[in-house]
């Protein structure tokens, strides 16, 4: 309470801070001292709750003086960030060498003393606080931006801080935001062969950053220019060679290259269809006059914008990892792998719609079949929060992350294609399983550290593929949401311990 008097935002870090914050102490004694909840982890993969102490409501402040209003008003709005230590160092502390508690799939927790346990934070504790030295030594050191709680607002920081060079001009239109979402697809995962296979070796070849490669010399848009409708292929050649384009077109493909989305999911078909392509992908089509006509295109300025960065975290990383700095190690490489996505993250809004009783915790998806709205409903805090996913965030460009996953998916098909289709069993985002031929085919990709360049993760000499992410390599199992250290049971299932979510927390009123 006396660091939250100050005008600065106070960081309390947590080894587990979903808990932490719905323990059974925890929320009395901030609900006690007037403090409400004023955002409640709206990021996807990050636990970052932010309470700000509770100012009188217009109800409390009717038939009141201007004396008694500026008497019960708080001098300064005071904020407390919970954060999970998590965000920065994922696995608790266990990925830069220490030995806290373990996580394993199979392992259950030890039954512990209050004395064990009291030992256990401690430690814990004190670990990470040599953790948050060494890299708020490492943000002084690199004269970086603003403390950030997350790799990607972080290199975000970095970036405007010491890097963008031209300005990005974010365009705020409903609209235009609509067409480059629909131009937006992740990563490529396919089952490109499905059987057993017992003639190996097989290789698992994984690139060296598959996105920050993507990046780092290509142009990239920075200021929309203007939007036709139904232009022609001589008009889309000249925009071309000018400008960034995103387009959506009508194809004719003889290879299953093109996403789509489908009703169960992304699909690559070939024949007639409709494309929605950004330029390196207009270029491709145009080379193998794939495009029938277009239906709608959007031109923008561009400019080769994240060139340096990359190269600053990646040279930052391979130092880092050839002088045993874990925790510098461990920045540069979630800012590399986090930082395109910053470009495509969806805005989240949240705003308390009522009371409830202090006591109360739940959670509530909410969907509006008139509508198809989708909202959640949170009771904590004695307030009632909905949150609804909808808009863009506040630095969101989706022009420019669909441009970046495209050249990635446009990368690992020049892979595949010099590899040999035939050679290739699976891809998965940035990691290839092919055979014997398919890495001879590769072997001039082949380095453990260059920027974009094949590392062989695994040799197995069967292999399995069932499905797209579900496959098993000699004893290793890879089955989308389950644990890679999760072992089958008699029954062919695989038991594993579940990591509970704030969500699943306030669900289960713990």
């Amino acid at each position: 309470e006396d660091f939250a008097r100050k005008r600065t935002v106070t960081r309390l870090v947590a080894a587990d801070a979903p808990y932490a914050m719905t323990s059974l102490k925890f929320l009395p004694e901030l609900i006690g001292r007037d403090w409400t909840c004023d955002r409640l982890s709206l990021q996807e993969k990050s636990a970052i709750y932010v309470w700000r102490q509770r100012s009188p409501s217009r109800d409390d402040l009717k038939g009141m003086t201007d004396l008694e209003k500026r008497a019960v008003k708080p001098r300064v709005l005071r904020t407390l960030k919970i954060v999970s230590c998590s965000n920065l160092f994922p696995d608790q502390v266990t990925p830069v060498g220490f030995e806290p508690e373990a996580h394993s799939a199979m392992r259950k927790p030890p039954i512990e003393s209050q004395e064990e346990k009291f030992a256990r934070v401690v430690s814990e504790a004190q670990t990470m606080y040599q953790l948050y030295q060494d890299r708020i030594a490492l943000m002084d050191a690199e004269e970086w931006g603003d403390w950030k709680e997350t790799p990607a607002t972080q290199a975000m920081t970095n970036y405007r801080h010491l890097f963008m060079a031209d300005p990005i001009h974010i365009p705020k239109d409903e609209r235009l935001a609509l067409l480059c979402r629909a131009c937006y697809f992740g990563g490529w995962h396919e089952a490109l062969r499905i059987g057993i296979y017992d003639t190996g070796p097989y290789y698992e070849l994984d690139v060296n950053s598959l996105y920050p490669a993507a990046m780092s010399w290509r142009t990239y848009p920075n200021k929309f220019l203007g939007v036709k409708v139904a232009p022609s292929l001589t008009w889309l050649k000249r925009k071309r060679t000018l400008y960034e384009v995103l387009a959506i077109c009508i194809v004719t493909t003889d290879r299953p290259l093109l996403p789509v989305h489908g009703i169960n999911g992304v699909m690559r078909p070939t024949g007639t269809h409709r494309a929605y392509l950004c330029s390196r992908g207009i270029d491709f089509a145009l080379a193998h006059g794939w495009i029938v006509r277009v239906e709608l295109a959007a031109w923008f300025d561009g400019a080769v914008l994240f060139d340096d960065f990359i190269d600053y975290l990646y040279d930052r990383k391979v130092t880092a990892e050839e002088q045993g700095d874990k925790v510098g190690r461990r920045e540069a490489k979630d800012q590399l792998a986090r930082f395109h996505g910053v470009w495509g993250t969806k805005g989240r809004h949240a705003r308390v719609v009522g009371d409830c009783d202090p006591n109360e915790l739940s959670v509530e998806p909410c969907y509006d079949k008139a509508t198809g709205r989708s909202t959640t409903l949170i009771r904590i805090g004695g307030q009632i929060i909905e949150v609804t996913k909808e808009g863009e965030s506040w630095n969101s460009f989706p022009a420019i992350a669909a441009q970046i996953c495209e050249d990635a998916r446009l990368y690992m098909h020049d892979l595949i294609e010099k590899a040999g289709r035939k050679n290739v069993y699976h891809i998965a985002g940035d990691a290839l399983i092919v055979n014997q031929r398919g890495r001879d085919n590769l072997e001039w990709k082949i380095h453990p550290t260059s920027l974009g360049a094949l590392k062989v993760k695994n040799v197995y000499a069967n292999i399995i593929i069932r499905g797209t992410d579900n496959w098993s390599g000699d004893d290793s199992h890879r089955i989308s949401g389950i644990p890679r250290d999760a072992k089958p049971d008699a029954s062919g299932g695989y038991p594993t311990r579940l990591k509970p979510t704030v969500r699943s927390l306030i669900s289960q009123r713990l």
